[in-house]
């Protein structure tokens, strides 16, 4: 078994001590030359023996130890036991560094020193917990060393970004090595943290002095492991917005975005701060029955124009919202060009007005809904969407039709998940007519996008089963390829498993080559010669979903801890 170099220079840097300070206990003026056995605890005696660590929390795989330290006293006079009292120590994970044969010790037998002993756990490769346990004679205490995860501590998002300027409002921080006890400000004002784990901090806001109707964002920090001498921030800027509950009115959009030439539809208006009793105009004239349904819509139905128009003429208005017309506070918005009248259309004429919806899965499947004006009843009818055949076309009416989208091949992963696909057009079959327009519809692609990695350390000759997990569930794709890169090589991972929110993965089996190496010097009696020796490596992590050449990588997402880690002489 191998085991560090650092491991065993602490160990017998350890052993050292306790041997010079046993001599230095052992020889007086009546015993000049050898020194008396460590005295063993009197069968009878009681005592009290507190165990504690530091740190308490190891990275699991690393060569940095936690020091165990041992105190004990009588348990009725609280005096310490005589110098040189035994004290044995065990851990039931993890080691105390190479015994003399090269193996790795469980337990040692330590010599008390003003009732105190020292130990050094390192700890085991996997993530978990070490049960230390020291005895003295019947006596016993212990304590608990947690391995957990070598991660870079950092904040992805905030959900939800935006609340009120009055506080009060619970919050996910999420993110990675989050360690309590912690901070987390809000603009420098400090909120109170409800619950943590090593991914997600959930935290009510303080309030914030925001102007009415006005809108501030703060940067999101927090100081972690606030009890450790490592303790480390971290900063979101403009993580968080407060908003103040006065909105402004506005006017996004209205669908159906037209209608007939004598009106009659129901539409609904989009946009922000609606607040009844409302009123919206189409072209001056006011619309039928306006209901305030949110904040953010409102439902009308579609007047009869204030002048004709004519078979092949359309005619466009602006869409204006009067609202809260009951208070000193209202307010009027307007949608240019927000609706548009159609006249009757010729005789074998085909038009396409809109596609609700107007996105879907790149897989095909989605129904959508065109409208428009002539379309066939009696004949048969094709779609085609950017020049391909759709399928599942069924006429409602003249002015209506549905159809399912066919999907689409990707050669190349689409630039933020989307490929926008242009051009729609209807025909008639029985009569050759048809009708197209530049209408586009946007394809969605899943987009890998890797939250967390764990475990974060293992072992060169690979083989260790490593979980991807997604920020949200969709984003996996099987079958995925997941490779880990070092420098300019990449190493294929064995997938074992997919789902949409979670990959596991073998990790692979890396070379000598790829390692770093340090100077480091062997000693061999009088000789000293120069060495190297190999160190830790941490690489990327990168999944791909196969199908579209979708990727994410994660930047030094796991590390691999040498074979063999000793110096090595060298010419």
């Amino acid at each position: 078994m191998f085991f560090s170099s650092q491991r065993f220079f602490a160990s017998l840097a350890l052993g050292l001590l306790v041997i010079a300070a046993l001599l230095a206990w052992a020889c007086d003026s009546g015993n000049p030359v050898a020194p008396d056995p460590v005295a063993a605890p009197a069968d009878d005696a009681s005592y009290s023996v507190g165990v504690s660590a530091s740190p308490s929390q190891v990275v699991a795989g690393s060569g940095n130890p936690s020091t165990i330290t041992v105190t004990v006293t009588d348990a009725t006079s609280g005096d310490p036991p005589a110098d040189g009292t035994q004290v044995s120590v065990s851990t039931d994970n993890g080691d105390f560094g190479a015994g003399s044969d090269g193996s790795l010790q469980t337990l040692v037998v330590l010599g008390l020193f003003s009732g105190t002993a020292q130990a050094s756990l390192f700890p085991a490769a996997d993530l978990g917990s070490a049960t230390v346990q020291a005895a003295v004679g019947g006596s016993t205490g212990q304590t608990t060393v947690t391995f957990g995860e070598s991660a870079v501590l950092f904040i992805q998002e905030i959900d939800p970004s935006t609340g009120s300027p009055s506080g009060g409002q619970t919050v996910r921080v999420m993110g990675g090595a989050f360690a309590e006890p912690l901070r987390v400000s809000f603009g420098g004002v400090v909120g109170e943290v409800v619950s943590v784990t090593s991914s997600v901090i959930r935290v009510t806001t303080p309030a914030m002095t925001v102007a009415s109707g006005a809108s501030l964002t703060v940067d999101v920090e927090v100081a972690n492991a606030l009890d450790q001498s490592s303790s480390q921030t971290v900063t979101l800027t403009g993580g968080f917005t407060y908003v103040d509950g006065t909105e402004t009115l506005f006017v996004t959009g209205v669908d159906p975005n037209t209608d007939d030439a004598d009106g009659g539809t129901e539409v609904t208006v989009t946009g922000g701060g609606f607040v009844a009793p409302v009123r919206v105009d189409f072209g001056g004239k006011p619309g039928i029955n306006a209901t305030v349904e949110s904040s953010t819509e409102i439902k009308v139905t579609v007047p009869e124009p204030d002048q004709t128009v004519g078979t092949g003429e359309t005619l466009t208005v602006d869409v204006v919202v009067n609202n809260a017309l009951d208070t000193a506070e209202a307010q009027t918005a307007t949608l240019t060009g927000g609706l548009t009248y159609i006249g009757e259309t010729a005789q074998d004429t085909i038009s396409i007005t809109s596609l609700s919806p107007s996105r879907g899965s790149y897989q095909g499947g989605t129904e959508v809904t065109a409208t428009g004006q002539g379309f066939p009843t009696a004949n048969s009818v094709t779609v085609t969407l950017a020049g391909v055949s759709q399928s599942g076309v069924t006429v409602d009416s003249s002015t209506q039709l549905r159809f399912d989208t066919a999907g689409i091949a990707l050669s190349t992963c689409p630039a933020g998940g989307e490929s926008v696909q242009s051009g729609i057009t209807v025909t008639d079959v029985g009569t050759g007519a048809s009708g197209t327009a530049d209408l586009t519809f946007t394809y969605t692609v899943p987009m890998p996008l890797i939250n967390r990695v764990s475990p974060t350390v293992g072992p060169q000759l690979g083989n260790t089963q490593v979980n991807l997990e997604a920020t949200s569930t969709g984003e996996f794709e099987d079958p995925v390829r997941v490779v880990f890169i070092a420098g300019a090589e990449e190493f294929t991972g064995v997938t074992t498993s997919v789902t949409d929110s979670l990959v596991r993965v073998a990790s692979p089996r890396l070379p000598d080559s790829v390692f770093p190496e340090v100077d480091c010097v062997i000693q061999d009696g009088d000789n000293t010669f120069n060495g190297k020796r190999y160190t830790e490596l941490t690489v990327d992590v990168q999944v791909t979903n196969q199908t579209t050449g979708c990727s994410d990588t994660f930047g030094n997402a796991y590390t691999y801890q040498p074979t063999n880690p000793n110096c090595r002489q060298v010419p």
